[in-house]
């Protein structure tokens, strides 16, 4: 089992950008967007994976998945995929300033050096 296996997974359509949108509950802020559903989820995982990595690499915290709460829920089309990332955001408390589209390691990286000054 790998760390990315530990966390809950959602993955629906966004009729606004026209892509499957894959999200991770205990990362709100992080998505992944792809022409196909079970791309969005594998990269919605790596993505998770190496989020887990930086922030354990900058000793912050790593939130903590809920027992027995791990797997995939995929939803069928629905509204736009930014509003509901910025709606889940803003239910933690933690707005993201706009939600990129996904850029792959170089994305990570700046992330990382945010929160490394931030």
């Amino acid at each position: 089992m790998t760390i990315a296996d530990q966390y809950r997974y959602t993955v629906h359509w966004s009729e606004d950008d026209q892509e499957w949108v894959g999200r991770c509950d205990a990362f709100p802020s992080l998505s992944w967007l792809a022409p196909e559903r079970q791309e969005a989820l594998a990269g919605i995982r790596e993505l998770v994976t190496d989020g887990v990595g930086i922030l354990e690499g900058l000793g912050r915290k790593v939130p903590e998945a809920t027992p027995g709460d791990s797997g995939v829920l995929v939803k069928q089309p629905c509204g736009s995929g930014r509003a509901a990332v910025h709606a889940a955001a803003s239910a933690t408390g933690s707005v993201p300033e706009r939600v990129p589209r996904p850029r792959g390691r170089r994305w990570l990286r700046r992330l990382a050096l945010r929160m490394k000054t931030g």
